[in-house]
C-alpha cells in the first residue's frame, strides 16, 4: 500500500509541475485491444486466459510545454479480461473472463516534429485502475494428463472475494499526431496480481496485459 501511495504521489507531483506553465489540450480517444490475464482457477483447474478482444474509450488531457515535453492523462472505460477455448477428442471447454475497469493513465510525452503539423510522440508512465464489475464464466470439461477431469461449469462475479479490484502498472505507447488527429499503439502491463491468493501453480502470473490500438482527436 505504501508503494502504491508513493507512485500516485509521484504522478500527482509530475502533473502539478507540468501544468504550472503548460498549454492544456482536451480530447477524446477510443480503440480496441488484445487483453490477457494469465491463469485463473475454476473448480481446481487453472485456465490460461488470453487474447480477448477488448475496448477502451474516454477523455484525454495533454499538458504541453514549449520545450516539447508534456504530460498526458485522462479517464477511460476499459473492457479487459481473457479467454481459453479447447475442443479435442478427450476434452471440450470454454472459459472467459470479462472485467470492466475505470482507468487513469499518467504518462510523460515528448513530441518530435516530423513535418508541418505532423508529430511523433512516445508516452511512458503508469496507469491506475479500479474494477467496476465483470463476470467469469466456464462450460464443458477439461482433463489434465488424460487422467483427471474437471467440470468447468461456472458463472460468477469476476471481482468476488478471490480477486482484487485495484490495479496499477506500466503504460507505454507510441503516437502519431497530424493536426489534431491521433493514431497510437500502446501496451499496459500490470504490476499487481489480480488473484488475492496464489492458485495451483507457484508462479501465479495473473496480471492484466493489454495491447491497444487507438484513434483520437484533440479539441
Amino acid at each position: 500500500m505504501k508503494n502504491r501511495c508513493k507512485s500516485m504521489m509521484t504522478m500527482l507531483l509530475l502533473i502539478t509541475v507540468a501544468t504550472a506553465t503548460a498549454q492544456v489540450k482536451v480530447g477524446v480517444k477510443a480503440g480496441a485491444s488484445s487483453a490477457s490475464l494469465g491463469e485463473v482457477q475454476i473448480n481446481h483447474y487453472a485456465a490460461g486466459l488470453d487474447n480477448m478482444l477488448g475496448f477502451h474509450a474516454g477523455v484525454m488531457l495533454q499538458f504541453l510545454t514549449r520545450s516539447h515535453w508534456g504530460v498526458e492523462t485522462g479517464l477511460y472505460y476499459s473492457l479487459q479480461g481473457g479467454k481459453e477455448k479447447e475442443i479435442d477428442y478427450d476434452e471440450s471447454y470454454e472459459v472467459k473472463a470479462t472485467a470492466h475497469y475505470l482507468q487513469l493513465p499518467v504518462q510523460a510525452i515528448y513530441k518530435f516534429r516530423l513535418a508541418d503539423e505532423l508529430h511523433l510522440y512516445p508516452a511512458v508512465g503508469l496507469y491506475f485502475a479500479y474494477g467496476l464489475g465483470g463476470t467469469l464464466k466456464g462450460s464443458g470439461t477439461a482433463t489434465e494428463d488424460r487422467r483427471q477431469a474437471f467440470d468447468l461449469t461456472y458463472n460468477d462475479d469476476f471481482f468476488n472475494h478471490e480477486r482484487n479490484k485495484f490495479d496499477m502498472g506500466l503504460a507505454v505507447g507510441l503516437n502519431l499526431q497530424y493536426q489534431r488527429y491521433l493514431f497510437g499503439v500502446s501496451c499496459d502491463y500490470g504490476f499487481l496480481k489480480i488473484n488475492k491468493k496464489d492458485i495451483i501453480y507457484e508462479d501465479d502470473n495473473t496480471r492484466n496485459e493489454n495491447i491497444k490500438v487507438s484513434i483520437g482527436v484533440l479539441f
